[in-house]
């Protein structure tokens, strides 16, 4: 009886009492906190890492492995001639990606968005200028000296100077080997002008149908979701710059697709917004900071920031394009005849009824090609997780002798008390 006393003397707690409750209410609230500082402290070492990542794609850290600066191969056409037919006037949101569309259906396959031209035409023209020793003398720019490559949060003259810098019919010449039929200058909009003046005969496009009040709120409204968007994507293929993984990869899928980069580079064909092929859209984004990110802020884009701006620049286009060159096009009232009737074109396109169809804004390439976008998004992934564990290795070989000398000296400390 002594001995059971204790044992009866203990208040008696059942599974669905209030006091078992309780208990059991805080054992999880301290579970589920510790779980969530643990993830917490994950998620920035995470989101540090990635930065650093992208931080070394910024400085092109391994560009030169496996960028071959392959530029299209076509003969020049004679001095100071493009060969542009079509040029498309109006920032964006205007629908620019719906008329690219419509001219590829009008019989101009090569039609090319701000994104091609600066990937396949003006990343070339760039290293010529960079390269010259007046300009520095290097042969990867970036955001680095001499070059000083603009980024979203820092704009910069770079891409200015060498537009001034290059000779109008060196300019022309890189355009031409491209054989570009049609091109869309939202994100690059002061090359219209050098444009025009160097494509004889083109037809200019104004997509002047949207008022200043219409297209501001468009235009806000698409800006901040179109950063975060690429943001948030920059993010997930952030490891493809840390570590030389497409140095080895390229080559493979060179070897594979029976060189289907080299042929893309030389030729500029076919335009990715419109078709994608997997070693096209890795190599694409394993150099999309040397070849559009940092070309994107470098003074090319010139965005109208108030409404006298805004219409100033379509009057400029109407007082300077000859009336038989030029279409206000309205994207509610006008159909792809009206379109090929412009062009002087008879292409099977030309019968679609009807406006012309909304184009995706956001991710647009991406969930266009979304087969693609599905196929390397898991193997960026996978490569998230091999970076990360490569990084943690490293890190563990080189805190090593710091974490062993602070043990000594802690377990050095105890001793002395004891």
């Amino acid at each position: 009886q002594a001995t059971l006393a204790p044992e009866r003397s203990r208040p008696r707690v059942c599974t669905g009492s209030p006091a078992r409750r309780t208990e059991l209410a805080r054992m999880g609230a301290k579970e589920g906190c510790t779980f969530f500082v643990g993830f917490l402290w994950f998620f920035l070492r995470w989101w540090v890492l990635m930065h650093i990542c992208n931080t070394a794609g910024l400085h092109g850290l391994w560009d030169w492995t496996f960028d071959p600066k392959t530029t299209c191969q076509a003969p020049a056409l004679p001095v100071n001639q493009t060969g542009l037919k079509v040029l498309l006037y109006g920032p964006q949101k205007t629908g620019t990606k719906s008329m690219t569309k419509g001219l590829v259906k009008a019989g101009l396959p090569m039609t090319y968005h701000s994104e091609e031209f600066l990937f396949n035409v003006w990343t070339g023209i760039s290293d010529a200028f960079w390269a010259r020793p007046e300009n520095g003398g290097t042969e990867w720019p970036n955001i680095g000296p001499p070059a000083f490559k603009g980024v979203p949060w820092n704009d910069t003259d770079s891409d200015l100077k060498v537009l001034h810098g290059t000779p109008r019919e060196e300019l022309a010449a890189a355009i031409s080997r491209c054989r570009i039929d049609a091109m869309a200058i939202d994100g690059i909009e002061a090359l219209f002008w050098p444009l025009y003046e160097l494509s004889p005969g083109v037809k200019v496009i104004s997509l002047d149908w949207r008022t200043w009040e219409q297209w501001e709120k468009s235009h806000l409204a698409f800006d901040w979701q179109l950063s975060l968007a690429i943001y948030l994507y920059g993010l997930l293929v952030a490891p493809l710059h840390l570590f030389p993984w497409s140095a080895a990869v390229v080559p493979l899928l060179e070897y594979f697709s029976d060189g289907a980069i080299n042929k893309f580079l030389s030729t500029g064909s076919p335009p990715f917004t419109q078709e994608g092929s997997i070693p096209v859209v890795w190599f694409r984004y394993a150099l999309v900071n040397r070849r559009w990110l940092t070309q994107m802020s470098g003074g090319l884009p010139r965005v109208p920031a108030n409404k006298s701006e805004f219409e100033e620049g379509f009057a400029a286009v109407k007082r300077a394009v000859p009336p038989e060159n030029h279409f206000v096009w309205n994207m509610k009232k006008h159909t792809m005849a009206d379109l090929c009737a412009f062009l002087g074109s008879d292409a099977p396109g030309c019968k679609d009824p009807g406006p012309l169809p909304k184009g995706i804004n956001i991710l647009y390439i991406e969930r266009e090609q979304w087969p693609i976008t599905l196929t390397l998004g898991v193997v960026w992934m996978v490569l998230q997780v091999v970076t990360w564990k490569i990084v943690c290795a490293i890190m563990s070989v080189l805190t090593w002798p710091f974490w062993k000398i602070l043990d000594c000296f802690c377990r050095g400390s105890r001793e002395k008390k004891e």
